[in-house]
Order: C-alpha cells, then sequence, then structure tokens
C-alpha cells in the first residue's frame, strides 16, 4: 500500500495536479463579479405598524356632473387624450370624436377607415390615431382635417409620444420608428426583441433630452429621440408589466416576479429593488420622495423612492389595473370591474370621495384623465361614453346641538355599542308555566 507523502510539519502535501485544480477554481472566482445584495430586498414587504393609512381625509370631496356624451358607436379604443382646449377619443369602430373640455361640446369627428388598435395622442397641432391594419392617421386639431397617413409596417403597440419634436410609435413588429409629425415621414427605425411599451421622456443632466424604451419581454433602452442611437441597454431578466417611470435620476420599473426595479438613468444599473404582494399593470407614481405602486390586488404599495423601504400599505375593495390620474394633493383611480372613480387623498391615501356610474352592467371604464381641473372617464362595453366631473369640496360634518339645560338626563351607552335611533326595548312579562297534570291511569284490557 502507498503511503500518503507529509510535509515535515506532519500536514499532508497537496499533489501537484490538485494544487493547479485549486488555481484554476480560484481564479474563476475572483474573475466572477460580486452582487451587491445589500441593494436588493427579498420576501414579501411586512405593513410597518407605523405607517398605517389614515381612516379619514382631512379635505373629503365629493363628484359632481359637469357633462357626458354618448355619441361613440362602439366601445372606446384605449385611453382618452387630453390637451389645453381639446378632449379627444376613439371607438374601436374608427370614430375619432374631439370635445371642448368645458361643455362637451363636440367640435369635429373624423371617420377612420379601419380598426382603432389604441387611443388617440396629440402632437402640437395634430391629432394621431393608429389603426390595426399598421397606419398612423395625422388629423388638424382645429378642425379635424386629414393631413397624412404614415404605414409603420405593423399594427402599432400604443399610441405615439412625442418627444423633442419627434413621434416616436412603438409597433408589433416589434420596433420603435422615429416619425417626423409635419409630413409623417418616418427618419428612424429601431428593432426590438419584444414589443414595447409606451415611451417615456427623460431629462440628461446635461439638458439633453433622451427617450427610455421598456419592452414587454424585460428589455430597457436609453435611446436618442431622433436618431434613435442607443446610449445603454439593460436586460432586467423579467417581464416588464406597465410602462416606465421616469424622473430627474431614476428608472422605476414593475416586473413580472411582483417587484419593483430601480435603475440608474445615466447607466441603466439598479439600484434596488422590492418585492410587492401582487404584478403591478398601472404606471407607477412618484409625490416628493415617495412611490406608489398600484397592484392588482387591491393593494396600493408606498415606498421610499431613494431605498425602496415600504412606507404604507393601502387596500381598496376593487383591483386596481390600470393608471391613476395624479393632481395636485389627490390620487383619482378607476378600479377595475367597479365602474367607479375614487379619489384618495395623498400622502397616506385616504379615501376623499367615490363617485358610482350607476350603469347596470357598464363595468368597464378607461383609466381616468385629469383636464385641468376636472376628472374626465371613458365607459361602456357596447357604446362608448364619456363623463366629466367637477370636484367640489364636501361639507364638514356639524357637531350636534348641545341638548336644553330643562332636557332630562339620559344615560350614554356603553363605549364599544352600537349607535341607533330605536326606543329602548319594554320588558317582556314573565311567563310562568301552568302545573302539569298527571295522566289518567290506563283502563284495563278485556
Amino acid at each position: 500500500m502507498r503511503s500518503m507523502r507529509t510535509s515535515p510539519s506532519g500536514r499532508r502535501r497537496p499533489r501537484p495536479a490538485a494544487a493547479v485544480l485549486l488555481l484554476l477554481f480560484g481564479a474563476a472566482i475572483s474573475a466572477t463579479p460580486a452582487r451587491d445584495s445589500k441593494s436588493v430586498f427579498s420576501g414579501l414587504p411586512i405593513d410597518p405598524e407605523d405607517a398605517k393609512a389614515g381612516a379619514k381625509a382631512e379635505r373629503p370631496i365629493r363628484f359632481e356632473t359637469a357633462w357626458r356624451f354618448e355619441g361613440f358607436s362602439a366601445p372606446l379604443a384605449g385611453n382618452l387624450a387630453v390637451s389645453e382646449s381639446l378632449l379627444a377619443g376613439t371607438d374601436v369602430a374608427g370614430r375619432l370624436v374631439a370635445l371642448d373640455p368645458k361643455d362637451g361640446r363636440e367640435r369635429w369627428r373624423a371617420e377612420i377607415e379601419g380598426a382603432a388598435a389604441v387611443g388617440p395622442a396629440f402632437a402640437g397641432d395634430r391629432v394621431l390615431q393608429g389603426t390595426s391594419d399598421g397606419r398612423l392617421h395625422a388629423f388638424a386639431a382645429s378642425d379635424g382635417r386629414p393631413l397624412w397617413t404614415a404605414e409603420l409596417g405593423a399594427p402599432p403597440s400604443t399610441a405615439p409620444v412625442v418627444i423633442a419634436g419627434t413621434v416616436l410609435q412603438g409597433t408589433r413588429g416589434p420596433e420603435l420608428l422615429a416619425i417626423d409629425p409635419g409630413d409623417g415621414t418616418i427618419t428612424g427605425r429601431l428593432a426590438l426583441e419584444s414589443i414595447p411599451l409606451p415611451p417615456v421622456e427623460a431629462r440628461l443632466r446635461h439638458g439633453a433630452p433622451a427617450a427610455v424604451i421598456a419592452a414587454e419581454e424585460g428589455q430597457v433602452r436609453l435611446v436618442d429621440p431622433a436618431s434613435l442611437a442607443v446610449r445603454w441597454r439593460r436586460a432586467v431578466g423579467q417581464s416588464i408589466t406597465a410602462p416606465p417611470l421616469v424622473t430627474e435620476d431614476r428608472v422605476y420599473l414593475a416586473a413580472g416576479d411582483r417587484s419593483i426595479r430601480a435603475l440608474k438613468l445615466s447607466s441603466g444599473r439598479q439600484k434596488w429593488a422590492q418585492r410587492t404582494g401582487s404584478r403591478v399593470t398601472a404606471r407607477l407614481l412618484r409625490r416628493d420622495d415617495l412611490l406608489y405602486a398600484l397592484c392588482y390586488d387591491n393593494d396600493i404599495y408606498i415606498f421610499g423612492a431613494g431605498n425602496g423601504h415600504l412606507r404604507a400599505r393601502v387596500t381598496l375593495d376593487h383591483r386596481l389595473a390600470q393608471d391613476a390620474a395624479l393632481a395636485g394633493d389627490r390620487l383619482f383611480v378607476a378600479p377595475y370591474t367597479a365602474a367607479a372613480v375614487v379619489g384618495l387623498e395623498l400622502p397616506a391615501l385616504a379615501i376623499a370621495g367615490r363617485f358610482e356610474l350607476d350603469e347596470q352592467g357598464e363595468w368597464f371604464t378607461t383609466p381616468p384623465a385629469w383636464t385641468g381641473d376636472r376628472v374626465a372617464l371613458g365607459w361602456g362595453r357596447e357604446a362608448g361614453r364619456l363623463l366629466t366631473l367637477d370636484i367640489v369640496d364636501a361639507p364638514e360634518e356639524k357637531a350636534p346641538a348641545p341638548p336644553p339645560k330643562d332636557a332630562p338626563k339620559t344615560t350614554p351607552p356603553p363605549a364599544g355599542a352600537a349607535p341607533t335611533d330605536a326606543l329602548p326595548p319594554t320588558p317582556e312579562p314573565e311567563i310562568v308555566p301552568p302545573a302539569s297534570t298527571p295522566p289518567p291511569p290506563p283502563e284495563p284490557l278485556d
């Protein structure tokens, strides 16, 4: 039997081949980039006990109907478009209508050849509308006069977005197109790995405009709007379920693994990640240092925008699947299948007011849109309709008047008892059962 060679100290000496393997293995480990675990939080967030949402709004509101419009022949296609002087909507049959947001008066309408695939969008003095046959139509915002039509090559995936004077249009090619809003000329094309979400404008530190392009299967790019030249690209590794939110130095994403990701705008490097209880399909919102995520499981999560720490979680009575409207210190949401508009007070999201459509069976609604001083909403499963609501401060509840001095004193109910308007119950008379009489003895049998 061969004996193991040992060193003078008595320890076993590794053979040369084993030493080489150890050196190679150690070199491979040292070449692997380390993961910054401090920026990633694992597990579901826990509600902090000291960050519960307020149960009562400080400034309650009520909704009052300003005007209604029922001039569509089919359900609405996509979101409403709002400018300073127009409110536009399109039904899936291809009827584009422009209204005066003050009184709902119809300014003009255009019948488009082909079904509408997405909602309309404003590009300066033009209204743009994409159709399912792969075209983008432009109309004069003043009178609805047709101006040009661009051949996209594939149906549009979202409504077009104007960034730095260029129309950016995503298609199901999948592709991103740069289009001249003056005559509809396609000035650039960028092939993508998956269908793009709506482009979002960004401003770099030196003031140069840029666009953040997120695709459904998890790719994110920062591009130049005019040339579509890519500044950086990042693969998140998860699907992206909502349009990104871009701030002065961050890109916030909702991922398919039920997480929120924060990327650095200048480089795309991930800063932190935090989980939610369900998927986020609505656009993320930020106000001051708080980030709001509307989830499909009825919850709104509030995170610190800088570090992703959970601040609070608020639960509503219906699912939240589409974008909200942010106006001042209030957030307006249209819960999925609720046929209602709910006003939430920031920052704690206390319910300030609620408006019910009261339309039997009409639960389909568009995301609410803010028109300057009103909330606009579209709905209808068979025919599209529009509604605008004024926001009015609700009257404060008056304290009950003190009883007169000669009023009889009453004993207050015990703490925790439910309030009631009923009179005190009358005591029931005591019922004494009659004395039982023994049965007669049986008669003898014959």
